[in-house]
């Protein structure tokens, strides 16, 4: 399935007063890496709501492997790992330096925003993610 690359770096604001990244900062770092993603593929991620749905997240994950500090430049691969009929699974995996740093996932669930209840994947958009 299709993968998306971008950098970014640790800003101030996204670290403790060690100097750390504050954790919940990483899935703010993952959000954007699914927001560059569907813009990659030629999709403004707000449009999704062309297709009807929302898409909740259900569940989040960070594996920390090393610290990430003020300054430093990282490569975010952000990829589909899996298309079930009523969710999608993002993969992350963060690098600093060629090395992997961090590694996670975001599922979401595909609903309908006016009953919120879980519906299909839109078969577009299950085309243009693979």
């Amino acid at each position: 399935m299709k993968s998306h690359k971008i950098e970014i770096r640790v800003r101030w604001g996204d670290v403790d007063n060690a100097g750390i990244i504050y954790h919940p900062n990483v899935f703010h770092y993952f959000e954007i890496g699914i927001e560059e993603f569907f813009r990659a593929i030629g999709l403004a991620y707000p449009e999704a709501v062309r297709y009807g749905i929302a898409m909740p997240r259900v569940e989040v994950k960070a594996n920390f492997l090393a610290p990430l500090k003020f300054d430093d430049l990282l490569e975010l691969e952000t990829r589909v790992e899996e298309i079930k009929e009523k969710s999608i699974k993002f993969g992350f995996e963060v690098k600093r330096e060629k090395s992997t740093v961090i590694t996670g996932h975001i599922i979401v669930v595909t609903v309908d925003p006016k009953k919120w209840k879980a519906i299909p994947v839109p078969r577009e958009l299950t085309d243009r993610l693979r």
